[in-house]
C-alpha cells in the first residue's frame, strides 16, 4: 500500500500475483497472498541459511529508476539484504536483465493473456527468466495450459498459485494505466497489455 501511494499516487491495486485480472490465470484471493511482515521475512532468511544477511547487485537506470530502487534497497535492507546498485544505461537495461549478471532486478510489464504472460516472462526461453529456471511441477501445468480448454484455464490458475507459493516474483501492485479521450467524438476499447490501445480499437462515437 505504501509503495502504491508513494510511487503511483495510489493509482492501482495491490497484488501478489503474476496474472492480470482479465486472464484465465487470475485468482482474486492471490492479490493479498503476502502481507507486509519483515519478521517473517527474517525468519525465512534464517531458514535459508542467511540469518546474517547477504549483499547482492541490482541494476538501476540513473534518472529513471532511482526512486524505485531507493525503496527496494530500503525494504531489502530491513531484513538484512544489502543492495549494491549498479548503474545501467536505459538502452542496455533489458539486455542486462537477460544476461544473468544480476540475481534480482526491478521491472514493470503489461499483463497479457495467460499463455502470452507465461511465454514472455516465465518460460525458460524468456528474457525475464535469465537463469532458465523450470521445475517438473511448472512444466506439467504449462503442458495442460498449452492444450487449452477448461482444463487449460484451470492449469493457468494453478500455475498462478504455484508462482506465488514459490515466490518466483515479488509483485507490489497493478498500476492503473491512465489515458484521456473525448467520448463525444470517439469510443475506445481497452486492450490487455497496452498502456494506449492500438488504433483499430478506436471508433467514431455513436
Amino acid at each position: 500500500e505504501n509503495l502504491l501511494q508513494q510511487l503511483a499516487a495510489g493509482q492501482g491495486e495491490v497484488t501478489s500475483q503474476f496474472f492480470g485480472t482479465s486472464t484465465a490465470g487470475y485468482t482474486p484471493e492471490l492479490d493479498t497472498a503476502y502481507s507486509y511482515d519483515p519478521e517473517q521475512a527474517k525468519a525465512l532468511m534464517a531458514e535459508a541459511g542467511y540469518a546474517d544477511g547477504f549483499t547482492m547487485d541490482m541494476p538501476v537506470v540513473p534518472g529513471i529508476s532511482d526512486t524505485i530502487m531507493t525503496f527496494v534497497a530500503q525494504q531489502l535492507g530491513d531484513i538484512g539484504i544489502t543492495v549494491n546498485q549498479v548503474p545501467v544505461q536505459i538502452a542496455d537495461y533489458q539486455g542486462e536483465l537477460g544476461s544473468g549478471k544480476f540475481p534480482a532486478a526491478w521491472f514493470s510489464l503489461g499483463q497479457l493473456p495467460a499463455w502470452s504472460s507465461y511465454d514472455f516472462v516465465v518460460s525458460p526461453d524468456a528474457l525475464y527468466n535469465p537463469f532458465d529456471t523450470t521445475t517438473p511441477e511448472e512444466e506439467a501445468l504449462v503442458e495442460r495450459m498449452r492444450l487449452g480448454g477448461d482444463d487449460g484455464d484451470a492449469a493457468a490458475k494453478e500455475l498462478g498459485q504455484y508462482l506465488v507459493d514459490e515466490a518466483w516474483f515479488a509483485w507490489w501492485y497493478r498500476p492503473a494505466q491512465l489515458y484521456f479521450y473525448d467520448g463525444s467524438k470517439v469510443s475506445v476499447e481497452a486492450q490487455d497489455g497496452m498502456a494506449v490501445p492500438a488504433i483499430y480499437n478506436y471508433t467514431p462515437a455513436g
